[in-house]
């Protein structure tokens, strides 16, 4: 199934730029950080080169929106990030999501599907949980300790807090922008 295919793909490439702590890109106009990631004393969200050029880091969250974007200009595919508890409130489930996100936690689903026939096309949503790995840390233990601190999250390895993956695709490849409640 082609919506398997490109989630496998989209996570392997998150996996790579997660295990490479992030990918450096020249700055240039249009080119943003992430605000999210300028708190984590850990990561150094601009660099500059010799040449006194600077570099913005793209983590695997922004990369997968600027990605989804472009699937999304070329009508291909759309991905959306999303969690029970975001961090950004762009990644907050609609009911479809949120209903998948609390079978993946309580071990129900391993995927889930939905077939939304109300537009002009037909669109397939399909689901994954994305799991938190070791890579993923670089980033994450340090949120995900401000949050328990907060009691905004459980202890890591509860289903709960982590970061899951949800995509939409649509018969012959057309994409319908996705509805955002």
């Amino acid at each position: 199934m082609q919506a398997r295919a490109y989630s496998q793909e989209i996570t392997l490439t998150r996996e790579w730029i997660a295990s490479h702590g992030g990918v450096y890109v020249k700055k240039r106009p249009g080119i943003t950080e992430n605000p999210y990631l300028e708190d984590i004393s850990s990561v150094r969200t601009r660099i500059t080169d010799q040449d006194q050029e600077s570099y913005i880091l793209k983590n695997p969250a922004m990369a997968t929106r600027e990605i989804s974007e472009m699937g999304l200009e070329n009508r291909i595919f759309s991905f959306h990030i999303t969690s029970l508890k975001p961090i950004n409130p762009q990644n907050k489930p609609d009911a479809f999501e949120a209903e998948s996100l609390r079978e993946f936690q309580d071990g129900i689903q391993k995927e889930t599907f939905q077939l939304e026939t109300g537009g002009q096309n037909p669109v397939l949503r399909y689901m994954i949980p994305l799991h938190v790995t070791e890579s993923c840390l670089q980033c994450h233990a340090e949120l995900l300790e401000r949050r328990r601190r907060l009691h905004l999250c459980p202890r890591r390895g509860d289903g709960r807090g982590l970061f899951w993956h949800a995509g939409q695709w649509t018969a012959g490849r057309q994409l319908r922008p996705m509805h955002r409640q």
